[in-house]
């Protein structure tokens, strides 16, 4: 394969054509795109920061699988709930057909 005629093939389609005549407003926009980019995940991680944040001060506890409770009635239930939560395996019988 001659590489000449490739380039040559190259530099002469449109596409390449305007991808050069228009090089730096395309640098410029993906400029925008990147710092648009980096604003977002900022804002993200913020809101993320300051729930967890919000999370810890009213219900003690922050995972990333987190569900927070902070009505007490149902902390109370949720904890008798697993205080008295006992499996007695003795009393079952094999049942066969």
């Amino acid at each position: 394969m001659d590489l000449n005629k490739l380039n040559d093939r190259l530099e002469s389609s449109s596409y390449y054509q305007f991808m050069i005549k228009h090089k730096k407003a395309i640098n410029i926009i993906e400029g925008f795109f990147i710092i648009g980019l980096l604003i977002a995940i900022n804002i993200y991680v913020v809101q993320d920061h300051f729930l967890k944040k919000q999370i810890a001060e009213n219900c003690g506890y922050v995972t990333s699988t987190y569900k927070c409770i902070c009505e007490k009635h149902y902390a109370d239930d949720w904890e008798s709930l697993q205080n008295n939560f006992k499996i007695n395996i003795s009393n079952v019988e094999n049942v066969s057909a």
